[in-house]
């Protein structure tokens, strides 16, 4: 019975004495090969940049595993499923694409799952748990409806994806004025010539590029160009990217009007961050919005983990985010979890990207 009792009571002292969890763990699903494998990766790399700088709180290691969703709701949901039974993450970050953000969602509602990027609009009714410190369709679709001026006919040439069709149907909703057509094409279509002809054929005042990659974009205004199009053109925030406006300089872009988040090139915030990427990846990142907006969204969790250790905490906290300034810019989160940022217009003139006073 002695013995009995002896090793009762070191069976109850040897697991008294097994260290407590020390790793806190996030799961990361971008696009990290496909068609909008660029922006994946300079989110991840950002990510890992903030994660490498700020890697543990009180004592705990903060884990990142980094999977390829590749932009494909089915591939975003193996790599959640895994994640999630096997990592055992506490925390998704869906990092750029709307129709994953959404498919991932239903899995998480447990968890907490946030999008560094991802617009769709239905993403903010995607449930309490899902955040994102971008903003809606909506509110681009809203910013661009405002700037376009009255008594302009417009058309809409549409990528085939839910963030681009997502963007169409909030814009339709609040403009106001004459839509003359809208075109589709699919994601890896080679000629979109056709689709820009019928809505040429249409005498729109502008025509509105509604599109998910750069290599999209880059094809709709090229073939545009190629066509002798001269209607003005507008694209959304796909097209504020380096790898665009580098392939589009010279007169092939001339008079591009495109938005983009309000954000400061030159704070320190910012130039601290291009320089520790450069330090860390050996070269300059090519796209600084998607970057920072990566960062960003690793530093709110870090934060909010400092100060929770369940998901409810953190949800709480992530509502009560506003006017955070981030290397990205100023921004908030709204009671559907949305990020709430100011806007910017940039124009392509004599060959060069300037801000558009509206």
């Amino acid at each position: 019975m002695k013995k009995i009792l002896c090793l009762m009571i070191l069976t109850l002292f040897l697991i008294s004495c097994v260290p407590e969890e020390k790793t806190i763990k996030i799961g990361f699903i971008g696009p990290l090969t496909g068609p909008v494998a660029n922006p994946g990766v300079y989110i991840k790399n950002s990510f890992e940049l903030a994660n490498k700088q700020f890697h543990s709180i009180d004592g705990k290691e903060i884990e990142v595993i980094f999977e390829d969703g590749k932009c494909i709701p089915k591939e975003g949901v193996t790599a959640a499923k895994k994640l999630l039974d096997v990592n055992n993450v506490d925390i998704i970050v869906s990092a750029i694409c709307g129709g994953s953000t959404l498919a991932i969602a239903p899995l998480t509602e447990e968890k907490i799952l946030i999008s560094s990027v991802a617009s769709a609009p239905a993403i903010s009714d995607a449930g309490d748990h899902v955040f994102r410190i971008s903003s809606s369709a909506d509110l681009f679709a809203e910013k661009t409806a405002n700037m376009i001026k009255k008594n302009s006919k417009i058309g809409i040439i549409v990528e085939n994806t839910d963030y681009a069709v997502g963007w169409k149907d909030s814009f339709v909703k609040v403009y106001e004025e004459e839509v003359t057509g809208i075109e589709y094409f699919d994601s890896g279509d080679k000629d979109v010539k056709l689709q820009l002809s019928k809505i040429e054929n249409t005498n729109p005042d502008a025509i509105l590029f509604l599109v998910q990659s750069p290599i999209s974009a880059t094809l709709l205004v090229k073939q545009a160009k190629e066509l002798g199009i001269e209607t003005q053109l507008i694209g959304n925030e796909a097209f504020f990217s380096r790898q665009v406006l580098k392939n589009l300089m010279g007169d092939t872009a001339e008079g591009l009007i495109v938005i983009t988040y309000e954000y400061d090139l030159d704070s320190s915030k910012m130039q601290t961050f291009l320089a520790d990427y450069e330090a860390v990846y050996g070269e300059k990142i090519p796209e600084e919005m998607y970057g920072a907006l990566g960062y960003d969204t690793y530093m709110v969790l870090y934060d909010a983990l400092k100060k929770c250790e369940d998901s409810n905490c953190l949800k709480e906290y992530l509502y009560d985010i506003e006017n955070r300034e981030g290397v990205s810019g100023i921004f908030s989160i709204d009671e559907k979890g949305d990020g709430i940022r100011k806007f910017m217009w940039w124009q392509i003139k004599d060959g060069e990207i300037v801000p558009l006073r509206i």
